[in-house]
């Protein structure tokens, strides 16, 4: 039998070391604008990166720190893009509490506004009291348990896990929050799990045709 596979190798090539301290890195594409954020500890302090490509992905530009907080952590990033608009949600608690933030790229991926704070211990429930032993690392005591974030138009869509405030069980349910300007602002929670004492969590978000699909 002629095997219709060949493979050739005539270059060498070394995997450069990699850095254990590095969160996951998600993707995202607008185009020939490829997007990665990803969240690394090289000073003592977790902080969110960003690297912007215009070329498909042959070549990047320079490293962002998107979260630059000195005093907090910064961990849990995901990513989506539409058009020339880049959206980076992740989880910080730089004010003793951990919420979830986003940021906004209207130039594909060039400059960021400043970040809109999603969470708030006083008036919202997603993601205000979460147990996270997988996060024990990070000496992130409460953070979003998950966070995706998903686009379409100027629709963003924030996927999160998150517990009660009060309670002293951590059974977490699945929320989600609107923006309907690109961002700008962002609507109340809605629970979509209603799990009622159950554990909802293994989220993913994906929107499109104008629909909106949340598993978990």
């Amino acid at each position: 039998m002629t095997s219709i596979f060949q493979f050739q190798t005539s270059f060498e090539f070394s995997w450069p070391c990699i850095d254990r301290s590095d969160g996951k890195a998600p993707i995202a594409v607008s185009g020939n604008n490829v997007y990665v954020a990803w969240w690394r500890n090289s000073t003592g302090n977790y902080e969110v990166m960003f690297k912007a490509s215009e070329d498909g992905g042959q070549t990047f530009g320079d490293k962002i720190n998107l979260s630059n907080s000195s005093n907090g952590t910064s961990v849990e990033a995901d990513i989506a893009a539409v058009d020339d608009n880049v959206y980076v949600t992740f989880a910080e608690n730089k004010t003793g509490t951990a919420d979830a933030y986003i940021m906004t790229s209207n130039d594909n991926g060039k400059t960021f506004n400043p970040a809109v704070k999603l969470t708030h211990n006083s008036d919202s429930k997603l993601a205000n009291k979460t147990y996270m032993s997988q996060l024990s690392s990070y000496n992130v005591k409460t953070s979003p348990y998950e966070l995706k974030v998903a686009a379409e138009g100027d629709n963003v869509y924030v996927l999160a896990t998150g517990g009660e405030k009060n309670s002293t069980t951590y059974q977490p349910d699945v929320f989600i929050k609107v923006s309907n300007d690109s961002g700008k602002t962002f609507g109340k929670d809605i629970n979509l799990s209603q799990s009622h004492g159950n554990k909802s969590d293994r989220i993913q978000i994906e929107a499109i045709d104008g629909k909106v699909y949340a598993t978990w």
